[in-house]
C-alpha cells in the first residue's frame, strides 16, 4: 500500500507531522496524539478535531501554528524523545562515515552515491524494511561530508593546542620534502610534547602542525 504524504493544509485541522520509524504520521498539536499514516486525510483529521477538541474547531490557522511551534520545541527539549534520539544517532553515524571517507582519501560524493545506498540494501536484505528505513535519515551529501571532516579537523587541532598549553613545553622539527604535485613544502612537526594518561604516565606525542608550500628555490645558493 502506498504511503500517504503530509500536506500543509492539514494544519488547518490542528495536525502537524512526525516521522515514526521512517513513516510520516499526523500528530495533533493540541493533545499530541499520533495517528496512523492511513489517517492522513482531511475528513479523518477534521473528525478528530471536532470530536475530541470541539472548543477549538473554529480556531484560525494562527492558533494551530503557535501550538505546532510549541510542540516542536517540546520534542527537541525532551532528551529521551525517540525523534531526538534518532537524530543524534543519525548525526553520529554521519560523522563516522565521513571519518572513513577522509581516512581513505575517497571523494566526498561516495557517501551519498555508494555508501548509503549499499548500507540500505544490506540492512534491508538482512534485517528488513523497517530497520533499513532508519538509515535513510543519515545525512551523507557531498557538502555534509565536507563539513563533518572540517569539524573533526578543527576538533583535533583544538585538542592538540589544549594539550600543549597544559604542558607548556614542546619542541618543533622542521622538515623539507616534495608532495605529490612535485612542489617543495616545509612541514613543521611537533614532537616530544608529553601527555599523561592512564596507560602511560608520560607518553611521547608526535603531531603534524602545518604544511606550507615553498615559494623560493630550495638550493643553498638561493639563501
Amino acid at each position: 500500500m502506498a504511503k500517504r504524504s503530509y500536506k500543509d493544509a492539514f494544519l488547518d485541522f490542528g495536525f502537524t507531522n512526525i516521522v515514526d520509524h521512517g513513516i510520516i504520521k499526523p500528530q495533533c498539536v493540541i493533545c499530541c496524539e499520533v495517528l496512523s499514516n492511513e489517517s492522513m486525510k482531511s475528513n479523518k483529521l477534521k473528525r478528530h478535531l471536532t470530536s475530541k477538541h470541539p472548543q477549538h474547531a473554529l480556531q484560525e490557522r494562527a492558533f494551530f501554528e503557535r501550538k505546532e511551534a510549541a510542540l516542536k520545541r517540546q520534542r527537541f527539549e525532551t532528551p529521551d524523545n525517540p525523534a531526538v534520539v534518532a537524530l543524534k544517532q543519525a548525526t553520529l553515524a554521519s560523522y563516522k562515515v565521513a571519518w572513513r571517507i577522509s581516512n581513505k582519501k575517497a571523494p566526498h560524493t561516495i557517501g551519498e552515491d555508494l555508501v548509503k545506498p549499499a548500507a540500505i540494501d544490506m540492512v534491508k536484505t538482512v534485517c528488513g524494511e523497517d530497520v533499513a528505513r532508519k538509515l535513510e535519515i543519515i545525512p551523507l551529501s557531498n557538502d555534509t561530508v565536507r563539513r563533518r571532516i572540517v569539524d573533526m579537523s578543527l576538533d583535533i587541532k583544538h585538542q592538540v593546542v589544549d594539550h600543549i598549553k597544559a604542558k607548556g613545553a614542546f619542541s618543533l622539527q622542521l622538515d623539507e620534502s616534495t608532495d605529490c604535485t612535485e612542489y617543495s613544502v616545509v612541514r613543521a612537526v611537533m614532537c616530544r610534547f608529553r601527555r599523561r594518561t592512564q596507560a602511560s604516565p608520560l607518553p611521547l606525542k608526535h603531531q603534524m602542525a602545518f604544511k606550507r608550500k615553498i615559494t623560493t628555490m630550495t638550493t643553498g645558493s638561493s639563501g
